[in-house]
């Protein structure tokens, strides 16, 4: 799948966070790819400077991603 066909559908703002959404995500069935994670888990201070982890997910699976998201707070 190209990349060009994610979307991004929340943010998280730590690393617990991003992985919790992420799970939620796959345990819905739904392809979650946290965006920025490789940059916060190296520069862990700069997450927030860059806005957060995104949490993406494949264009067609968007609105699903974004309501199970909004159900469940992480």
């Amino acid at each position: 799948m190209k990349t060009s066909c994610f979307v991004t559908v929340g943010w998280a703002y730590g690393q617990a966070e991003a992985a919790l959404a992420v799970a939620l995500l796959g345990s819905a069935g739904i392809r979650a790819f946290p965006h920025t994670w490789s940059v916060a888990t190296v520069q862990w201070h700069w997450t927030h400077a860059l806005g957060g982890i995104a949490l993406q997910v494949p264009a067609d699976q968007a609105a699903d991603a974004a309501e199970l998201l909004a159900d469940n707070p992480i």
